[in-house]
């Protein structure tokens, strides 16, 4: 009784299998051989040390690399091109949480004179600002995370040895994206905080 492994595709569901003696079964057979020296010059002479067994054998021998690296081509291209499409979403995020945040300080500047004037902490004022935009992200966090947890399963063929719905993948998400929010917002923010009320207030 060995393991399960996987022989076709790193996806595949294990499936029973059951090791012949040599010479059972005439069919086609597959010999893995570990060396710690120079494969090449392993590969050479292999098929003279094989033929002192059975001299019916042919051999075509070939590094386990160069077969992982057929068998991870679909999984590496799919993931490159969500790796792709997944920064350009992380730079979407920046550019609209800085648009909406400058939009909104832009649109509350009276708010922002008027509570500066009547003694509000600037500080204040840039909290203020930089909770509306975690607000906005949170938001959009909550959602995105939901469709994701409904769409990550669809995208489990790609996957091997990963759950689909990874809870440390999705809270890692989160913090990057709050994180982003903050450095967002603060420039926005920042501006808002530094506007004197006269200015604002002779905006109204």
């Amino acid at each position: 009784m060995v393991a399960d492994s996987r022989y076709l595709t790193l996806g595949e569901e294990t499936q029973p299998q059951v090791y012949w003696v040599y010479g059972a079964d005439a069919g086609n057979i597959k010999i893995h051989v570990r060396t710690e020296g120079d494969a090449t010059a392993l590969a050479r002479s292999l098929p003279d040390a094989l033929n002192l067994t059975d001299t019916r054998v042919t051999t075509r021998s070939r590094p386990l690399s160069s077969v992982m690296a057929v068998a991870l081509f679909p999984p590496r291209a799919a993931a490159a091109l969500l790796g792709a499409l997944g920064l350009v979403g992380w730079a979407l995020t920046i550019a609209g949480i800085y648009g909406v945040v400058s939009f909104t300080v832009a649109q509350r500047v009276p708010e922002i004179g008027l509570r500066i004037a009547l003694g509000a902490e600037p500080l204040s004022v840039m909290r203020l600002l930089i909770r509306d935009g975690l607000a906005i992200t949170g938001l959009g966090l909550v959602i995105g995370l939901i469709l994701a947890a409904l769409v990550t399963p669809l995208l489990s063929i790609f996957l091997s040895g990963v759950p689909p719905r990874d809870v440390g993948s999705f809270v890692l998400t989160a913090l990057v994206l709050i994180g982003t929010a903050l450095v967002a917002s603060y420039g926005p923010a920042r501006r808002g905080m530094r506007l004197s009320p006269t200015e604002a207030l002779r905006n109204d």
